[in-house]
């Protein structure tokens, strides 16, 4: 069974998961450094979605296949890479699920996935999955889960106790307070690094933790992350009934207004783009620079 599609947040994924302006180049040269790949090197991106890891690559001719389970998604991709020549694009673009990928065996040489793994209904079969489509020497670039990246801080003062991310906590509590249990779905959206890096090991990789890059998020206030949380801009609040939702909100905002000493104030976080790198035995079976 798919796990989380995204054909809803199409309008303004981009606007709230976009990266500062540089940063998907400095993560493609350093995958690209780091598995030695080159211009024939066949890359997947599974949960390719809008492009954001994937223009960079699109925009030298890497040979790149996106796979998504989202439609409108790669429609903007699509859009995107419309500008680039015809002749000077190797990107391929597949409707797939996670879980059962429509290629043969030993199809890829790298294969990247961001933030995905903690979605799918099945990680370990998705993890399969992967072992499955990637070449002798194969590497895969996985994140788990981006929330365990982010150091926050405030943009004004030391306030971090009362930055955006309280704003999340009583979020939280007061669906727990509606019977929602947002504890134990979070837990379960929610994947250690450990864990997966021993998955990796398991089926026979090395795997190595590594920082991308590091960078800023723009300011954000803890009225507007109530905004995010009522416009259903996460995909951890689209399973509640309307109902419920615009209960939780009203008392969000009764909360923001009532007891939040700076709901105004801007507050940053510093982030790091940190992935496990897992290599399978062998060199890849593809030339390289």
């Amino acid at each position: 069974m798919p796990g989380v599609g995204f054909d809803r947040a199409t309008s303004f994924y981009d606007a709230t998961r976009g990266l500062p302006t540089g940063v998907p180049e400095q993560v493609r040269d350093q995958i690209v450094r780091r598995t030695g790949a080159g211009q024939n090197t066949r890359f997947l991106e599974i949960g390719v979605g809008t492009g954001r890891i994937a223009l960079p690559f699109v925009r030298i001719g890497a040979d790149y296949t996106g796979a998504d389970l989202s439609l409108p998604m790669m429609e903007v991709l699509r859009r995107k890479i419309a500008p680039i020549p015809e002749g000077a694009r190797r990107l391929k673009l597949a409707l797939a699920d996670a879980m059962a990928l429509p290629f043969a065996d030993a199809s890829f040489d790298v294969i990247i996935m961001i933030h995905l793994l903690h979605l799918v209904s099945d990680w370990r079969e998705t993890l399969r999955e992967c072992r499955r489509v990637l070449g002798e020497g194969g590497w895969l670039v996985l994140s788990s889960n981006e929330r365990a990246e982010r150091k926050r801080r405030s943009a004004t003062a030391d306030r971090t106790h009362e930055g955006p991310h309280l704003v999340t906590q009583k979020w939280n509590e007061i669906m727990n307070e509606l019977g929602q249990d947002r504890s134990r779905r979070q837990r379960g959206q929610s994947l250690a690094n450990e864990e997966v890096h021993d998955a990796l090991r398991q089926m026979g990789a090395s795997v190595e933790h590594v920082t991308l890059a590091e960078y800023q998020h723009r300011p954000i206030t803890a009225r507007e992350m109530v905004g995010l949380h009522r416009d259903r801009i996460f995909s951890s609040d689209w399973h509640h009934s309307d109902d419920i939702h615009a209960e939780a909100s009203r008392r969000l905002e009764r909360w923001l207004e009532q007891e939040h000493r700076a709901p105004d104030a801007p507050y940053q976080a510093q982030a790091q783009f940190s992935v496990l790198l897992a290599h399978w035995p062998g060199g890849l079976s593809t030339d390289t620079h």
